[in-house]
């Protein structure tokens, strides 16, 4: 599960209709985007883009939801068209899609879209798994444990937002450490697409076991073993689909 590259915590911002039996996603506005956007220089389009990017790969959104435009410009506290924007920029990315009446929406879950990415992500990650071990040994072992903690922090709280902000934060900074921007712009591409299948896992990641993997990557780490930790983090990335697969096989009609 990922973290935004800057390493920032993941905002609550969500909208639009819900589909039944998903996990209500909760609508808050990100703290007086206007007054930060002048502050820092960036435009509000960009912010917007930010945030709501962060949201989808944190799994705020549920499969097939639509995100209404003028609800989220509500809750940002802006006009449609910065909404507008980053939304178009989000399909153009995989992570959104246009639905009827040119509505956009999160694209809807299926056993061949999770098995696809499964695929991609198995040998992507495991890949910047592989190539950060081997560059920076047990370099920040201390620092990645660090984070680890702050999961089963929250775990042990039973507050799934903060556990799967800091299990982004986990995975990316692990990722970030190959030192291939090209490699972590895929990574982030497909956690983008993958996001809203987190909605499935929500009510198992409080349970004992969905975090063991995290461990295992931390003992590879510090006997500086790359194919241990890729290993490991292939075995995390299988357990997560598997779980959802047999979740998605029991709605299946007949199922």
């Amino acid at each position: 599960m990922v973290a935004p590259r800057d390493g920032s915590s993941v905002p609550k911002v969500a909208s639009g209709a819900r589909r039944r039996g998903r996990p209500k996603t909760e609508l808050s506005m990100i703290g007086m985007l206007s007054t930060e956007a002048e502050s820092t220089g960036e435009t509000m389009h960009h912010m917007i883009y930010a945030a709501l990017r962060r949201a989808q790969m944190a799994g705020r959104f549920s499969p097939g939801q639509e995100l209404v435009i003028r609800t989220l410009a509500k809750e940002f506290g802006t006009s449609p068209m910065p909404v507008r924007e980053a939304l178009r920029r989000l399909v153009s990315e995989n992570a959104l899609e246009y639905g009827t009446n040119r509505t956009i929406k999160v694209p809807p879950i299926s056993l061949g879209r999770l098995a696809d990415l499964r695929r991609c992500r198995v040998m992507i990650e495991g890949t910047a798994v592989e190539w950060a071990v081997a560059a920076t040994g047990r370099k920040h072992l201390d620092e990645l444990a660090e984070i680890n903690e702050s999961v089963l922090a929250a775990s042990r709280r039973g507050d799934v937002e903060r556990l799967l902000d800091r299990n982004q934060t986990f995975h990316f900074r692990l990722y970030s450490l190959a030192g291939s921007p090209v490699l972590l712009s895929a990574i982030e591409s497909l956690w983008l697409q993958a996001g809203p299948y987190l909605n499935y896992l929500r009510p198992s990641l409080l349970e004992g076991g969905m975090l063991d993997h995290h461990a295992e990557i931390l003992n590879a780490v510090a006997a500086q073993d790359p194919r241990a930790a890729a290993a490991a983090l292939r075995a995390d990335i299988d357990d997560a689909a598997d779980f959802t697969a047999r979740i998605l096989a029991d709605e299946k009609p007949g199922g």
